[in-house]
């Protein structure tokens, strides 16, 4: 499924720029992986992808202003197969009767 990706708490900041795009459409992320880089008036950091997966879309360029809470990509995870666990055929259980 696809998760829309959005500016995380950034504090007080608002229209902050977006100083460099790290991702395009098709691009593989890495949960972690950096998207994008900002500049506020006191600091540069980078927005983190919070899920792994491929980019489908991303929504900013650089010279963009956002905010907290901003749309900056889609990305969609990658199906995880179900984990198949082996059920026992013949299971015996037996009470004992000490108490």
């Amino acid at each position: 499924s696809s998760q829309l990706v959005t500016v995380p708490d950034i504090g007080n900041f608002k229209d902050v720029a977006v100083i460099e795009v790290h991702v395009k459409a098709g691009d593989t992320v890495t949960i972690d992986a950096p998207l994008l880089t900002i500049e506020t008036e006191k600091a540069t950091m980078d927005v983190p992808a919070p899920v792994a997966g491929t980019v489908e879309q991303v929504q900013v360029a650089v010279g963009s202003k956002v905010s907290q809470g901003s749309a900056i990509a889609m990305i969609k995870a990658p199906r995880i197969a179900a984990q198949v666990w082996p059920v026992a055929e013949h299971v015996t259980v037996t009470k004992s009767d000490a108490m």
